[in-house]
């Protein structure tokens, strides 16, 4: 992988008169261990600055829009661990009344069979319950659906777009002088301090020169860094 810096970089000018620049640079975010993890077939999306500024107006909408994606995750999940305990409820139930007809030593064995079912569907609903309440404020789902929304949006509004080789390098080329900016998507999933990133953002100003625009930690995009600068930070589910 090539040298990897935070530092933007200007290089020799490739010709006095050219009109056009060329955007280069590596794909990547450094953990907080010190390990390096690569955007390998990295979508680049580039914007004109304009295009750019009027689609992160909408990230409060975006933000909100995820928000109650997480609040009917959350419902949907509730839901679930009802549904399955009044199954477990109604077999231990059918259970208990079976044995009333049958032998003395069967009936109990049934019923303590029926009592552990009670017992184990209990155990099992307070474990997931623990989990729901604990779920992260920025759930894969909301992740998901909010990087899906930027893509399609940035895909619409851009001029070029390239992917990152298998050393995360991108290249763009032949780009008329002007200020962009540059959007990234990870092919696979990335994550970092414990949370998926979105992707990378970054403003460039394309000259008639190579410029090496580096994507990484300065350009990540987290999901609840971004809702929280914005006052939208998705809601910690109830206890019940």
């Amino acid at each position: 992988m090539r040298r990897l810096t935070i530092a933007t970089v200007t290089t020799l000018a490739l010709s006095a008169c050219s009109r056009t620049g060329t955007i280069e640079g590596d794909v990547y975010v450094a953990t907080q261990d010190g390990d390096v993890r690569r955007g390998t077939g990295a979508r680049v999306y580039l914007v004109p600055e304009h295009a750019d500024q009027r689609l992160w107006a909408t990230l409060d909408t975006l933000c909100t829009q995820a928000r109650y994606w997480q609040q009917s995750s959350t419902a949907s999940r509730r839901e679930a661990i009802e549904t399955a305990k009044r199954f477990w409820e109604n077999q231990a139930d059918s259970l208990a009344r079976e044995a009333e007809g049958l032998p003395p030593a069967e009936r109990t064995q049934t019923l303590r069979y029926s009592e552990q079912l009670l017992v184990d569907a209990y155990d099992r609903e307070e474990r997931e319950r623990l989990a729901l309440r604990n779920l992260p404020m920025a759930s894969r789902a909301a992740t998901n659906w909010l990087r899906r929304t930027l893509q399609l949006s940035y895909a619409e509004a851009s001029v070029d777009s390239t992917k990152s080789d298998i050393d995360a390098h991108y290249v763009l080329s032949d780009v008329p002088r002007g200020s962009y900016a540059l959007f990234a998507l990870p092919a696979t999933r990335i994550t970092t301090d414990g949370e998926d990133i979105l992707g990378w953002r970054a403003s460039v100003e394309v000259s008639d020169r190579i410029r090496q625009q580096q994507l990484d930690n300065d350009a990540k995009l987290m999901f609840t860094v971004m809702c929280h600068d914005r006052g939208k930070t998705l809601p910690v589910p109830e206890s019940d």
